[in-house]
């Protein structure tokens, strides 16, 4: 009937977290909170542009103005990979309509 172990497997993982609603550890979510603020912190001069150019979703919408895969956009507005021609363009062009 019952088991001598954890009744969840993830909470082995977790030595000594609180769990909260629907099994997460709190301290992960703050964790995330402090990644995203850190993030936002880090990004370059082109990625501080397209996200002040477009706020919600910056990636989808220069993948959709640059024609290039979302991804690809992410990567550009992070600065892990180097902004291509396309994108600039796309940003230049969003920045002359506003």
């Amino acid at each position: 009937m019952h088991e001598s172990g954890p009744v969840d497997s993830r909470a082995s993982n977790l030595a000594g977290e609180q769990l909260g609603k629907f099994g997460k550890a709190r301290t992960i979510v703050r964790t995330t909170h402090a990644r995203l603020a850190h993030h936002a912190r880090r990004l370059r001069a082109f990625g501080r542009a397209v996200c002040a150019i477009w706020p919600v979703k910056p990636a989808l919408h220069l993948s959709q103005c640059a024609h290039e895969s979302e991804r690809s956009a992410q990567y550009q507005i992070n600065g892990e990979r180097k902004a291509s021609a396309r994108a600039m363009h796309a940003v230049d062009g969003a920045m002359l309509d506003e």
